[in-house]
């Protein structure tokens, strides 16, 4: 048998709930073979339990920590790691929670938990963030953004400003180069504008559609008050030609 066929049969054991051995698990001095499969069980387990900790503490705050556990447990007997990469443990979760019990006491925790994860999204994806464009007025966007469209204000857990208007609300999640995860949500014409930024190639060529939507004046005069923060908060660049 081969490294890598070794190493798939071991992952697929230790991913078995219950009780199992293998050859490949050998007994020393130390510890039985069951007694190190165990360990490697265990192991397997608090890995993941500790990194959907860490990815949705509010939904854990909300639960509390018994019920929280219970349902990881749960999840994870349900989704067993089928990565190597810990931090994407956690990407079934909103909907396991969907189905679960807790949904009916607290409807809205599927989007809560999908906030959280993607704030875990956004800080992974910041990282591939690459600006190879310099062409005049190119809007070359942070790639780790992210949107969700709910029904309940959970952006006021995080957001860095005030709420605005509409129980239906589109909420922005992106990161920035000091690590930091940031969650905030604008009001209707501000998010407007700023989703046609955010897929728009240029600057020109997004007021250029802005326009048929908007009075120059008030278009002018959002952007005046947005733009330069929108860029100091790491949404998108501008590029000048170089």
């Amino acid at each position: 048998m081969d490294l890598k066929s070794i190493q798939k049969e071991i992952f697929q054991i230790v991913r078995t709930t219950g009780n199992s051995d293998s050859d490949l698990v050998v007994s020393d001095e130390k510890l039985k073979a069951s007694e190190r499969l165990h360990t490697y069980k265990r192991s397997s387990y608090l890995k993941p339990h500790s990194c959907l900790s860490d990815d949705f503490q509010v939904t854990k705050s909300l639960l509390g920590e018994e019920r929280f556990d219970k349902l990881v447990e749960s999840y994870l007997t349900l989704y067993p790691a089928d990565t190597h990469f810990i931090n994407e443990c956690g990407k079934y979760f909103p909907d396991f929670l969907a189905a679960s019990n807790e949904a009916s006491s607290y409807p809205f925790i599927k989007d809560l938990s999908h906030l959280e994860w993607l704030r875990v999204e956004s800080f992974y994806d910041f990282f591939n963030y690459k600006d190879e464009n310099k062409n005049l007025g190119k809007v070359v966007v942070n790639p780790s953004i992210k949107t969700l469209l709910s029904d309940w204000p959970l952006h006021l857990i995080w957001d860095e400003e005030k709420a605005h208007g509409k129980k239906l609300t589109k909420v922005f999640v992106w990161t920035t180069e000091d690590r930091s995860v940031h969650v905030q949500a604008w009001s209707d014409d501000e998010t407007k504008i700023l989703t046609e930024m955010l897929r728009s190639s240029s600057l020109d060529s997004a007021v250029e559609i802005l326009l048929l939507d908007f009075e120059s004046e008030k278009l002018t005069e959002i952007l005046t008050k947005n733009l330069s923060a929108w860029i100091n908060a790491g949404l998108f660049e501008i590029k000048a030609e170089t």
